[in-house]
């Protein structure tokens, strides 16, 4: 059974962000940071799971591992939505996509 961001798999695409889009949604994100001695993890990375899990409706344990680990993702998600980060990047996301279209 094929679902969420597995179909992604079967149908050969990867759902991401382009570098030119990137270039646009990079800056308005939080600096990266790793705790204590961790290091830090990919911003780019992460939004990119969070833009498969909303346009696939997955759950979240079935985010493929390229994104990071499914609960990091999904944390960071949260995060962002509870600080207004996800307000200010998906608005321009969808315009910078749309455009390419």
């Amino acid at each position: 059974m094929i679902q969420g961001c597995l179909l992604e798999a079967a149908l050969g695409a990867r759902i991401g962000v382009s570098d030119e889009e990137w270039a646009l949604i990079g800056p308005l994100l939080p600096a990266q940071r790793g705790r204590g001695c961790r290091p830090a993890q990919d911003n780019r990375r992460y939004f990119e799971g969070m833009i498969c899990m909303a346009r696939t409706g997955a759950q979240w344990r079935h985010l493929p591992d390229e994104y990071g680990k499914w609960n990091s993702v999904f944390r960071r998600c949260r995060r962002w939505v509870a600080t207004g980060v996800q307000a200010r990047t998906i608005p321009r996301w969808r315009a910078s996509e749309y455009a390419r279209t």
